[in-house]
């Protein structure tokens, strides 16, 4: 009789156990849940419904931007985009480019690539791609002509 109990007393325990593990994970899916619908409904906003979210390597950051319609007349397309802290439920940093595009480059650090307009001179030949690296820890741009960001390029 004696251990009937305590067999009962440990089958009732690992149910609690159970029981408040999924209760956890199930509020840790309603945050995300909560926290997705922020940064998307921020995209839809900002850009309508022609968007595209990018998460970093560890799942801290998301990049929103707007997906540039087709180009009717070879024109430039503006490129508009923010950094959102999933963390912090808040945009870290929003910028928008007249014509290039977005990326992350690591866990922290997004790259940015301008394309000028028009191009003159010496530029044809050797590439008219600018841009720079901006760092979420730092919160700052990083310039190509930092010889350490040429190095990670």
């Amino acid at each position: 009789m004696h251990l009937s109990k305590i067999i009962l007393f440990f089958i009732l325990l690992s149910a609690l156990l159970t029981l408040s593990f999924e209760c956890s994970s199930s509020e840790e899916t309603s945050e995300k849940t909560v926290t997705i619908e922020k940064y998307t409904e921020l995209a839809k906003d900002k850009f309508g419904d022609n968007f595209a979210t990018q998460m970093n390597s560890d799942k801290t950051y998301v990049l929103c931007s707007n997906v540039p319609k087709s180009i009717r007349d070879n024109g430039p397309t503006a490129v508009s985009y923010f950094i959102y802290d999933l963390k912090n439920d808040k945009i870290v940093f929003e910028e928008s480019i007249p014509d290039g595009n977005v990326s992350w480059l690591n866990e922290h650090q997004i790259k940015v690539t301008i394309i000028p307009g028009i191009v003159k001179g010496d530029d044809k030949e050797g590439g008219s791609k600018t841009g720079y690296i901006y760092d979420v820890i730092q919160m700052k741009k990083i310039f190509n002509s930092d010889q350490k960001l040429e190095e990670k390029l």
